[in-house]
C-alpha cells in the first residue's frame, strides 16, 4: 500500500514520473542511470504499490531497459506506449497492473490553433475490476520554458484539454505541465482550481490538489535533520527559486464528489526516492524531477 497513508478499500493508485532519461527524445541511459531509475521504479511499483505509473522522457530503448528492470516486482505488470511521440522530446509510456486495470483504448488528442497543429495529451481509458465507469487518464508533457513561445503553446494546450474533457465525470490529467498551479495556463486555460466547493458548483472545472504542495515541505526548525525539496522539478541555475512544482495530478469535478470514483487527497503527494535525492535536499544529476502520486477509491 502507499506506505505513509492508510488507503480506503477498493483503491487504485496512480503516479507520474518524468524520468529525464531521454530529454530531446534521445536516450542518455547507461548502466548507472538505468540502475538508479530501476530503484525509483521498484519504490513506486513495489513499495508504494502503484497500479498505474505514467513515465515521461523515455525512448524505446529506455522503456525496454525499464521493463526488464521491473520484471520481478509483481506479476501482471504491462507496459504500453503511444503509437507516436507526444511532441519532440516528450516520449511517454505507462505501466499498469493488468489484474486491476484493463486498457480499453488510447489515443493521442490532436488540435490546431492559429494554423499550428499540436498534440494536447495521451488519453487512455481503463476499466477497473472494481466496477463503475471507465477511469480516463490523460498523460501530458507540455512544452518547456526553454522553447521559444512555449508559454503561448501551453495556454493553447490547456484550453484544448478543457474543451476535450470538461464534460467527463471521471478524468485524471497528470504529467509535467511545465507550469505551476498558479500559472495562467492551468488557472484560466484548464480551469484547474484550488477551491473544491467551487469546482463542485462548476462541474466543467477541475480540481488541482497540488496547490497545497507548493513550496517548502517542512518547517525551518526541521530541516537540520532531514532537508526536503521544495517542489517537483529542480533547476540548479534558478535565480528566484531552484524548485518548481511542474509535475501535478489534476482531477475532474466528479472525482471530488461523494460517490463512485473519488480522489483520496491524503495520498496525494510528492514521492521522495532516496536514489535520486541528494542529502542536501537537491537532486542527483542527471535526474531533475521527482515522482508524484495519488489514489482513487471506488464506492459502488
Amino acid at each position: 500500500m502507499l506506505a505513509w497513508f492508510p488507503l480506503p478499500p477498493n483503491s487504485i493508485a496512480l503516479a507520474w514520473w518524468n524520468t529525464s532519461l531521454a530529454p530531446g527524445g534521445r536516450s542518455r541511459g547507461d548502466a548507472v542511470t538505468y540502475r538508479t531509475a530501476a530503484e525509483v521504479l521498484w519504490k513506486l511499483l513495489g513499495d508504494e504499490a502503484v497500479d498505474l505509473l505514467a513515465l515521461g522522457e523515455v525512448s524505446a530503448v529506455d522503456v525496454e531497459a525499464c521493463r526488464e528492470a521491473t520484471a520481478g516486482i509483481r506479476s501482471g505488470l504491462r507496459w504500453h506506449t503511444p503509437s507516436a511521440r507526444l511532441t519532440r522530446g516528450s516520449a511517454l509510456a505507462v505501466v499498469y497492473d493488468s489484474s486491476k486495470l484493463i486498457l480499453r483504448s488510447d489515443i493521442l488528442i490532436i488540435d490546431r490553433f492559429a494554423g499550428v497543429g499540436f498534440v494536447t495529451g495521451w488519453h487512455l481509458s481503463f476499466e477497473s475490476v472494481l466496477g463503475g465507469d471507465a477511469l480516463n487518464v490523460v498523460v501530458v508533457h507540455w512544452p518547456s520554458h526553454i522553447i521559444e513561445e512555449a508559454a503561448r503553446k501551453r495556454s493553447w494546450i490547456a484550453a484544448s484539454l478543457h474543451r476535450a474533457f470538461s464534460s467527463y465525470r471521471d478524468v485524471v490529467i497528470l504529467g509535467d505541465f511545465n507550469d505551476e498551479p498558479f500559472c495562467e495556463s492551468l488557472r484560466d486555460g484548464l480551469a484547474a482550481y484550488r477551491d473544491r466547493d467551487l469546482v463542485r458548483r462548476r462541474e466543467e472545472a477541475f480540481y488541482n490538489p497540488f496547490w497545497r504542495l507548493l513550496g517548502e515541505q517542512q518547517h525551518l526548525e526541521d530541516e537540520a535533520t532531514n532537508k526536503l525539496p521544495a517542489g517537483t522539478h529542480f533547476y540548479r541555475s534558478g535565480t528566484a527559486t531552484r524548485w518548481y512544482t511542474y509535475d501535478q495530478i489534476i482531477v475532474s469535478s466528479g472525482l471530488v464528489m461523494p460517490d463512485h470514483w473519488r480522489l483520496t487527497e491524503g495520498a496525494t503527494r510528492v514521492v521522495l526516492p532516496s536514489a535520486i535525492l541528494a542529502e542536501d535536499g537537491t537532486m542527483r544529476s542527471p535526474f531533475d524531477h521527482l515522482p508524484v502520486a495519488t489514489s482513487f477509491s471506488y464506492t459502488p
